[in-house]
């Protein structure tokens, strides 16, 4: 898993096992937004690499902020752009991944 090589400000991780690679679903953070972002990020990186495993069509193109716990990711593929839009709660310092959800962009 990526975290373990991580030095920032993730103080504790807890894993769900309801995915069959065990994917990190909630992180306890540092109390500042940049903390919390970041774990965000990270939890929305490791949903990736256990949902999308060997794909190459595009890499990421983007990862944006909506909200202060919300983020739209594009990943380009031929002729679209698929987007998962993901939903955090953020209580007593634990980022929790509270839902995901997929659209397509065609061109």
């Amino acid at each position: 898993m990526l975290l373990a090589a991580w030095s920032g400000p993730v103080i504790a991780a807890s894993t769900s096992s309801s995915k069959k690679d065990a994917v990190m679903s909630e992180q306890r953070c540092a109390n500042d937004q940049l903390a919390r972002s970041t774990c965000m990020i990270r939890i929305i990186l490791d949903d990736l690499h256990a949902s999308f495993p060997g794909v190459d069509e595009g890499g990421i193109s983007q990862i944006k902020a909506v909200t202060s716990t919300s983020y739209i990711v594009s990943l380009p593929r031929e002729e679209r752009i698929q987007q998962l839009t993901y939903e955090f709660d953020v209580r007593d310092g634990v980022v929790k991944l509270k839902q995901r959800s997929e659209s397509t962009k065609s061109f």
